[in-house]
């Protein structure tokens, strides 16, 4: 009887620890089975096309790591980023998309955040990105555009690059435009479409133990050098310069015979005609008289006040200009 009994427990505890085992497979085949809803998202960017670059974001997890790695979007456009369990998250933009005149927009200082229910419904997250004109930026800011520009194959990288030369530097700027992405999660979550992703396309598939050689993104580097040009001057031609000078009338006496009226310019002249006249008794011709005549009309002298000369004027002052000659990358050093 006492053997029985043992028996009878014996078997009643195998029992209660296979109904133990069966609710804690039950629970974890529910945890397992539990809803997922997809997220998606827009990045609105005012003025952005199908010309332009696309944005990259990421969602973060409540400890700020990444569970949907860095993911590029049509700006403007809604694009599924993957499938989330219930939780809280933030949306992250990492890289603004870039117009092709080199315009861009500035990222959201803080994510944006967002909640993923029990439910399993798809979940839309918006965020608006505040636009940068070109005008509006920095050295920096202008560099980071055309690269982003060239890494997708926009023949407008060069100007943009280029423009960036002659701008004011401010280091740091260009923080405002794009940023490293975060640390990934230890288990990130698959990207369901949307685009590229640097999301594993198996998490849970063992890592390969083979070492990889890490990528290398080019940092380029523009060379430049200073070419120095010459002040530029024109020619300007000055006309002689005259003054007119009026000059009056020349008067003058003349003596006039009384008689014949003949005249002489001077007192003995016309005394030795009246003398004459006595002599010969021609009494009418002993006498004159004293009339004022013009000797020189009036007229106007041209004179010389300077002569005609060339100057040199000043157009431009020399200057020194900084032309970029080629670029090379800060890491490996390659040259283009």
């Amino acid at each position: 009887m006492k053997r029985v009994f043992l028996v009878a427990a014996t078997a009643a505890a195998a029992m209660a620890v296979a109904l133990c085992l069966a609710a804690l497979q039950c629970s974890a085949s529910h945890k397992a089975d539990a809803a997922l809803s997809q997220v998606e998202a827009t990045v609105k960017a005012e003025g952005a096309g199908p010309e332009s670059t696309k944005a990259v974001v990421e969602v973060l997890g409540e400890d700020g790591l990444a569970v949907i790695e860095a993911v590029k979007v049509a700006p403007n456009e809604a694009a599924p980023l993957g499938d989330l369990p219930e939780g809280a998250y933030s949306l992250r933009v990492v890289q603004a998309p870039v117009n092709g005149d080199g315009s861009t927009y500035k990222l959201p200082k803080q994510p944006t955040a967002f909640k993923v229910g029990a439910d399993g419904r798809a979940v839309s997250v918006e965020v608006e990105l505040e636009p940068l004109a070109v005008e509006d930026m920095t050295k920096e800011q202008l560099e980071a555009a055309a690269d982003e520009l060239e890494e997708e194959g926009k023949e407008s990288a060069q100007s943009v690059r280029d423009e960036a030369v002659s701008r004011p530097s401010v280091p740091g700027s260009a923080d405002e435009v794009t940023s490293k992405p975060s640390a990934p999660s230890s288990e990130p979550t698959k990207p369901n479409g949307g685009g590229t992703s640097t999301v594993p396309s198996d998490p849970s598939s063992k890592p390969d133990d083979t070492p990889s050689t890490p990528s290398h993104t080019h940092n380029w580097v523009a060379q430049t050098e200073t070419v120095h040009h010459e002040a530029e001057y024109t020619t300007v031609h000055h006309d002689a310069v005259y003054d007119t000078i009026h000059h009056d009338a020349v008067m003058g006496s003349v003596y006039v015979c009384n008689g014949c009226g003949q005249s002489f310019s001077d007192v003995a002249s016309a005394t030795a005609h009246e003398k004459e006249a006595i002599d010969n008794k021609n009494w009418a011709c002993t006498s004159s008289r004293v009339d004022r005549v013009v000797i020189q009309e009036a007229w106007d002298e041209q004179v010389l006040v300077s002569a005609a000369w060339d100057e040199q004027v000043l157009v431009k002052d020399a200057w020194d200009e900084t032309i970029t000659t080629g670029y090379k990358c800060s890491g490996c050093g390659a040259t283009k």
